[in-house]
C-alpha cells in the first residue's frame, strides 16, 4: 500500500473518510467557485496528507441575483454495448442516468447579507456486466441493473459585518443509496445495499486587525453515517445464484474476484462525527509574509457492527485447475462429483475449497460481534485528536526571487490501541525474529516527533522575467486508517472483545475418505484433522458449510461471553484461538514522504506557456498491509510451534494453528517523474493544454515473499501518460471541446498457480522468482513478449518436472499463440455546446457529449496465470463495471442549462 489518500477539504475543512480513505462527502460541482490541487511540495498549512491535497472553495452570493437550472441525460439507446462480449440473456441491457438541478444566489440585504443555494439529484441505473474467463464459469455471466440515487443540497450565507470583519455560514448535505457490487463487477448475490447520510456545517470569520495583519477563524461539524447490509436474496435473479453462501472471494486459476456468495465486507453500520477548528494569522512585514496557525480536529468513529466474512470468505478451485494443482495424484474418483460447469448453487458447492491464509480482514472465517469499539474500555479507541500547528514565511528576497520556508508538526492521539499491551504469547515473534516490525510487547502509543519542514523558491530570469526556475522540497506526514485497529484489539485484547478472523485450519474434517495435497504428496485427511491451507483437498464448498455450521458455535462458546469492561485481564482471544490477523506491533510510525522538485517555465508568444518539471517523492514506513509473521505456511514454520490438537483452547499452551499477521510499516516507494506541458490561454477563440508524463513508481509486494520483501520490488505505475485538451469558440455561439488521452499499460507479473519453489508459502508464484535476472513486475515497463518467451523457456529447462516444496509437480509452461499482457487506454471525448441568449441576461446552453468517440476497446487482461487456459486473453473492457465514464464503452450524453 502506497501513501494514503490526498487530503480533501471544503472551504478549508477536512472531509476525508478517516476510516478507509477517500472522501466522506460528495457534492454538486455547481457549488465550486474554485479549487486548489497540489500533488507535490504543497503548503505547510495543509496538515496530514503525504500524497497531495485538494481544497474546494464554494460559491457565495453577491449584489445581483444569478442562477442556473440544468438537466443531463444518457441511456443505453445512445451507447455501445457495455461488456466485452454480448451475453445472450442481455443483448440490449438497460441503463440510464438523469441529473437535474439548480442553483441561485443574490442579496438578502444589499452590500450586507448574501445567500447561495443549490440542489442536484442524480438517478441512474448502471449495467453491471459480469463476464468470466474460464469455460466452467460461463454460466455466471450476466448483466445486472445497479440503481443509484444522490441528493446534494447546499446553502451558504455571507455577512459583511463591517469594513474589517466578514463571516460566512454553510450547510452541505450528501444523501445517497445504491445496490451494487462491492468491488468490480460480480453476481448480485455478493452485492451490497449501500446508503450514506453526510452533513457538513461550517462557519468562518475573517478579520482585518490592521492593514498588515489578518486573522481567519473557521469551525466545522461533520457527520457521516453509512449503512451497508448485504443485498437481499430477492436481488439475485437468474442467471444469478449463490445467495446465502459464504463469500466466494476468488477462484483459483481465474481472474474472478468477489463474484458470488455473501457480501464479503459486511454487513456493516458506522457513524463518524468530527469537529474542527482552523485558526490562521497572516502578517505582512516588509518583504516578508509571515503566516501561522493551528488545525485541530477531534473525530469519533463507531461501527455497530462490522461483521465481515459472514459466515466466511473462501476461495474455490476451478475444475480446469484441479489437474494442475496435483489432482491427478489423488485416488481415482476423488473429484468425480465436481461439476464441470458452474451453473447453479449446487454446482458451485461441488467445487473444492482452497483455504488461503487470512493475513488481513477480507479472508478466512469471521467469528463474534464486530461492534467497535468493543466492550473493553470503549472510549479509548473511539476518539482521535489530530493537531497540526504550523508557521511559514514567504520572503521577497529580490524583485525576481521569492523564497518560502515553513515548519509543521502533526500528532494524532487515537490511531493505535494504546490500552492493549501485547500478550506474552506473541513473544517468540515480537521478541525473536520480528519480520521487520518493531521489537517488544508494549501497547502502541502516539508518535510525538512528526515534524515536517519545507522549502521552496521561484526565480524569474532576464529583464522580461518570462523564464522562471522553480523548485523546492519538504517532508510530509500521512495517517493510518482507523479500521486498522478493529481486528488488533479483537485478537490481542481481552477474550471475546470484537470480531476475530481465523483460517480454515481452525476447523477440522468431519467427513470420511478425504484427501489433501501435502509437501510429501497426497495424504489422507483423517476425521478430526485440521483443514489444509494453501493446498488442494477433496473438501468441497458444500462440505465446508456443514463444518462451519457444526464448529463455529464451539469456537464462539469458548472465546466469547466473559469480557471485562475495564481493568486487568489475563486471557486474550489469540491465546484461545491460537491465530489472529491485523495486529499492531508495539510501535508503528506513521508513513511519511520526502518530496523534491525542480522545474522551468517559459512564457512564449501567442499566449502560450511551456513548462517542464522533474519531481521525486520518496515514501518511508509505508504499510505493507498485514503479513503473517508466524510464517504458518512457510517451509520450516511456524515460529510459534504448531498445536498438537485442533482446536486448543488452553491459554497456557504456547502453540499456534495458523497465521498470526501484523501490520508491517516497512514499505518504501520511489516516484520519479518528468512532466512537460504546453498551455495556450484563451485568445483568438482557442485555448488548449498538451501534457506528457514520463514516470516510474516502484514499491514492494511484500506478501509475495515473506522471506525476502525486496524480491518483489518493482514498478507499479504506467510508464507514460499523454493528454491533449482543446476548446474552440466557433461562430454562431458554438463551442467545440475535445479531450484526447493515451495511458500506457500498467506493469504486470505473470504467475504460476499451485507451486511454492522458495518455501515462503506463496502458491501464486511469480515467474520472476523462478527465473534469475528477471525483474519483478517488469512486463509492460521494460520487458516484453520476447522476454516472457525466454523466461518460460528457462523455467521449463530448469524447473519443470521437479517436485515443488509444497509437494506439487512443477508443470511445463506453454504460451498461447496469441496473447497480450495488457494494453494502453486510448480515449477521445468530444463536447459541442450551442449558446442561445436573450436580452444579454438570459442564456440557454444546449450541449451533447460523446465519451470514447471511436469506441476503442480498451481491453483489460486480468488472467496472467501461466497455467490457466485463458492466459493473456481479454477479460473485460475498461469501465464495463459501471457503464459511465471516459475510456469505457462509447456513450452519448445530452443536456441543457439555463442561466440568468
Amino acid at each position: 500500500m502506497t501513501a494514503w489518500a490526498p487530503r480533501l477539504t471544503l472551504d478549508g475543512a477536512v472531509i476525508n473518510d478517516e476510516v478507509e480513505g477517500g472522501n466522506s462527502m460528495n457534492f454538486s460541482q455547481e457549488i465550486v467557485q474554485e479549487f486548489q490541487l497540489a500533488q507535490l511540495n504543497y503548503d505547510v498549512s495543509t496538515g496530514v496528507g503525504a500524497s497531495g491535497s485538494v481544497n474546494i472553495v464554494t460559491r457565495s452570493g453577491g449584489n445581483d441575483f444569478h442562477g442556473s437550472a440544468f438537466y443531463y441525460y444518457r441511456d443505453h439507446n445512445m451507447a455501445a454495448y457495455p461488456g466485452l462480449v454480448r451475453i445472450p440473456l442481455a443483448l440490449d441491457p438497460f441503463f440510464q442516468r438523469k441529473s437535474p438541478g439548480f442553483w441561485v444566489g443574490g442579496p438578502i440585504v444589499r452590500n450586507k447579507l448574501f445567500f447561495f443555494g443549490s440542489y442536484e439529484h442524480l438517478s441512474q441505473v448502471s449495467a453491471i456486466t459480469d463476464v468470466n474467463d474460464l469455460a466452467s464459469l460461463q454460466p455466471l455471466n450476466g448483466v445486472y441493473g445497479s440503481p443509484l440515487h444522490y441528493n446534494w443540497i447546499n446553502v451558504r450565507f455571507d455577512y459583511h459585518i463591517n469594513e474589517k470583519h466578514n463571516m460566512f455560514f454553510r450547510y452541505t448535505h450528501d444523501g445517497n443509496k445504491n445496490l451494487g457490487p462491492y468491488s468490480g463487477t460480480g453476481n448480485p448475490s455478493a452485492w451490497v445495499q449501500n446508503s450514506n447520510w453526510s452533513d457538513q456545517f461550517i462557519a468562518g470569520v475573517t478579520s482585518v486587525i490592521t492593514p498588515n495583519l489578518v486573522n481567519d477563524l473557521r469551525a466545522q461539524f461533520h457527520y457521516w453515517q453509512n449503512n451497508a447490509p448485504a443485498a437481499p436474496a430477492s436481488a439475485c435473479v437468474a442467471p444469478c445464484f449463490g445467495a446465502g453462501l459464504p463469500a466466494v472471494t476468488g477462484v483459483i486459476g481465474s481472474s474472478y474476484i468477489y463474484g458470488v456468495g455473501n457480501y464479503p465486507n459486511g454487513p456493516q453500520f458506522h457513524q463518524s462525527k468530527s469537529g474542527e477548528i482552523i485558526e490562521t494569522l497572516e502578517w505582512q512585514k516588509g518583504k516578508h509574509r509571515i503566516r501561522g496557525g493551528v488545525d485541530f480536529e477531534r473525530s469519533y468513529t463507531r461501527y455497530k457492527p462490522w461483521n465481515n466474512c459472514f459466515p466466511a470468505c473462501i476461495s474455490v478451485v476451478a475444475p480446469e485447475l484441479i489437474p494442475l494443482l496435483g489432482g491427478g495424484a489423488f485416488p481415482a474418483g476423488s473429484f468425480a462429483n465436481v461439476a464441470n460447469s458452474v451453473n447453479s448453487t449446487a454446482a458451485l458447492q461441488s467445487l473444492p475449497i482452497f483455504g488461503l491464509n487470512p493475513i488481513e480482514s477480507y479472508a478466512g472465517i469471521g467469528i463474534g460481534n464486530g461492534t467497535w469499539p468493543g466492550i473493553y474500555e470503549p472510549n479509548v479507541g473511539s476518539f482521535n485528536n489530530r493537531i497540526h500547528p504550523w508557521i511559514a514565511d514567504t520572503w521577497k528576497a529580490r524583485p525576481n526571487l521569492t523564497v518560502n520556508a515553513g515548519l509543521g508538526y502533526n500528532i494524532e492521539t487515537g490511531l493505535f490501541p494504546s490500552n492493549i499491551p501485547l500478550p506474552k504469547y506473541l513473544a517468540p515473534i515480537l521478541q525473536g525474529q520480528t519480520g521487520g516490525v518493531p521489537y517488544g510487547l508494549g501497547a502502541p502509543q502516539s508518535n510525538k516527533k512528526n515534524f515536517g519542514p519545507m522549502f521552496g523558491f521561484a526565480w524569474a530570469l532576464g529583464n522580461d522575467k518570462k523564464t522562471v526556475i522553480r523548485g523546492g522540497g519538504g517532508m510530509y506526514w500521512d495517517t493510518v486508517p482507523v479500521w486498522y485497529q478493529f481486528k488488533s484489539t479483537a485478537a490481542a485484547g481481552p477474550a471475546g472483545d470484537g470480531r476475530v478472523t481465523v483460517a480454515v485450519n481452525a476447523f477440522t474434517n468431519i467427513f470420511p475418505n478425504q484427501y489433501q495435497q501435502t509437501a510429501t504428496g497426497v495424504q489422507p485427511l483423517p476425521i478430526g484433522a485440521p483443514l489444509p491451507t494453501n493446498a488442494l483437498s477433496t473438501i468441497t464448498l458444500g462440505q465446508f458449510q456443514q463444518i462451519l455450521a457444526q464448529q463455529v458455535p464451539v469456537l464462539q462458546a469458548n472465546v466469547f461471553g466473559n469480557t471485562p469492561t475495564s481493568g486487568p485481564y489475563s486471557v486474550t482471544s489469540i491465546q484461545l484461538l491460537k491465530s489472529g490477523v491485523d495486529i499492531f506491533p508495539s510501535k508503528y510510525p506513521e508513513p511519511r514522504t520526502y518530496q523534491t522538485s525542480i522545474g522551468v517555465q517559459r512564457e512564449l508568444p501567442w499566449g502560450m506557456v511551456l513548462s517542464a518539471d522533474w519531481v521525486r517523492r520518496q515514501g518511508e514506513n509505508e504499510s505493507f498491509g498485514a503479513l503473517d509473521l508466524n510464517h504458518s505456511s512457510v517451509i520450516g514454520g511456524p515460529v510459534i510451534p504448531r498445536c498438537a490438537t485442533t482446536p486448543d483452547f488452553n491459554p497456557n499452551d504456547e502453540c499456534s494453528i495458523g497465521p498470526i499477521s501484523f501490520w508491517v510499516p516497512e514499505g518504501h516507494n520511489r516516484f520519479n517523474g518528468l512532466l512537460a506541458k504546453l498551455q495556450k490561454r484563451l485568445s483568438n477563440r482557442l485555448q488548449f493544454t498538451a501534457s506528457y508524463a514520463l514516470q516510474k513508481l516502484t514499491y514492494e509486494n511484500a506478501g509475495a515473499n515473506l522471506l525476502n520483501y525486496d524480491a518483489s520490488y518493482g514498478p507499479i505505475l504506467a510508464k507514460q501518460n499523454f493528454n491533449f485538451a482543446v476548446t474552440v469558440n466557433l461562430p454562431w455561439g458554438v463551442t467545440l471541446s475535445l479531450n484526447s488521452s493515451v495511458i500506457a499499460p500498467t506493469p504486470v507479473v505473470p504467475t504460476i498457480s499451485g507451486i511454492d519453489l522458495n518455501g515462503a508459502g506463496n502458491t501464486t508464484y511469480p515467474l520472476s522468482f523462478a527465473v534469475p535476472g528477471l525483474q519483478y513486475r517488469c512486463f509492460l515497463y521494460s520487458c516484453g513478449n520476447s522476454d516472457l518467451a525466454t523466461a518460460v523457456a528457462t523455467f521449463n529447462s530448469t524447473q519443470a518436472g521437479k517436485t515443488a516444496l509444497n509437494g506439487v509437480k512443477v508443470p511445463t509452461l506453454s504460451l498461447p499463440a496469441n496473447y497480450h499482457l495488457g494494453a494502453p487506454i486510448v480515449n477521445q471525448d468530444i463536447r459541442v455546446t450551442k449558446l442561445l441568449s436573450y436580452k444579454e441576461r438570459y442564456h440557454l446552453n444546449l450541449f451533447g457529449e460523446v465519451f470514447n468517440v471511436f469506441n476503442i476497446g480498451n481491453l483489460t487482461y486480468g488472467n496472467l496465470g501461466l497455467t490457466s487456459p485463458q492466459f493473456g486473453q481479454p477479460t473485460a473492457r475498461v469501465g464495463q463495471g459501471y457503464t459511465f465514464g471516459s475510456g469505457g464503452p462509447r456513450a452519448i450524453q445530452v443536456g441543457a442549462r439555463f442561466i440568468f
